[in-house]
């Protein structure tokens, strides 16, 4: 009899070791992927943060040159009509942010919202600096959106106005030229700029003026004022700057009289990145104590604080 024919090398894997192969490979996926997105976000959030002290600098050169800071300057006489809108804090310091192409396209005279073609124009150029990379992933479609906001302040309210509370007792306000000589609670423990990536009622897209929708503040939208003469106690500056009324990532109703209160917060795990007046940023855990929160708002407001 002849030898049987010996059997045949395989030329491939089984169908049972073909799904170990890959369970283990969905497994490792599973394991890197949460890596891969902290890496990510850890990088988003370093971004954020520069972001925050080139606007510092920024800031300091205006106040070098100007002698002040202002959060919206308003000129009775040219800015006045139905009631008042003058010129946004984040227009003014575009010459110190490497962007007089798109200062030169706007007006100061007339303020925002009396130049419809040179509102439009600087407003569709985006400004990478006025947004937080991170705030990407939920408003990613409007990259001419602002994630900054100038601090109004928090401990002492002023009025209540149209839109929502009114403070005056932080480092930006309508009308209110602050000096850093001004700051008597120290300018490393007062917050001049912070995140806040909650939607806004009269925000940008289809939610405009949507109560359970909005959407984020197109970065040359700026504030009003009431006539006659911009009364200050009945303001709207929730699109330049905002309260500390609520604590860090919060979410509120977008309800029409608390757009200066919206929340400061950001995308970021825990908390949100401040711009303090002495141009460091720290970054401010969403636990920390309301009354501090307010207090770290004030420029003299005579507090003790830890900076956390």
């Amino acid at each position: 009899m002849s030898r049987p024919d010996r059997v045949r090398a395989r030329d491939g894997f089984t169908l049972i070791e073909l799904l170990v192969v890959i369970a283990i490979i969905a497994v490792l996926v599973g394991l890197l992927l949460p890596a891969v997105q902290k890496v990510r976000e850890a990088a988003a959030r370093a971004k954020c943060t520069n972001h925050l002290k080139q606007l510092g600098i920024a800031l300091h050169n205006y106040h070098d040159v100007r002698g002040r800071l202002i959060g919206m300057e308003v000129d009775v006489a040219r800015h006045c009509a139905a009631d008042c809108r003058g010129n946004s804090m984040w227009v003014l310091i575009l010459p110190y942010v490497e962007q007089d192409a798109v200062h030169g396209q706007y007006n100061p005279e007339t303020g925002w919202a009396a130049q419809p073609a040179g509102f439009t124009a600087t407003g569709g150029t985006p400004q990478p600096m006025y947004t937080c990379p991170s705030t990407g992933g939920r408003w990613g479609q409007f990259p001419n959106r602002r994630d900054y906001f100038g601090v109004a302040g928090g401990r002492a309210r002023d009025s209540h106005g149209w839109r929502g509370d009114v403070f005056r007792d932080g480092l930006f306000g309508i009308n209110l030229p602050r000096k850093l000589t001004d700051v008597a609670d120290g300018t490393s423990n007062t917050l001049a700029v912070g995140e806040s990536a909650h939607a806004q009622r009269w925000g940008m897209g289809p939610g405009y003026g949507v109560e359970t929708v909005g959407g984020p503040v197109q970065w040359n939208s700026a504030g009003a004022c009431m006539q006659p003469n911009c009364r200050v106690t009945d303001a709207s500056y929730g699109r330049d700057f905002r309260n500390t009324r609520f604590p860090v990532n919060a979410t509120v109703p977008l309800l029409a009289d608390n757009e200066n209160d919206t929340p400061f917060g950001s995308q970021h795990v825990g908390g949100a990145n401040f711009l303090y007046a002495d141009g460091h940023v720290g970054f401010l855990a969403q636990t920390v104590p309301l009354d501090t929160f307010g207090a770290l708002a004030t420029v003299a407001g005579s507090e003790t604080v830890a900076v956390p």
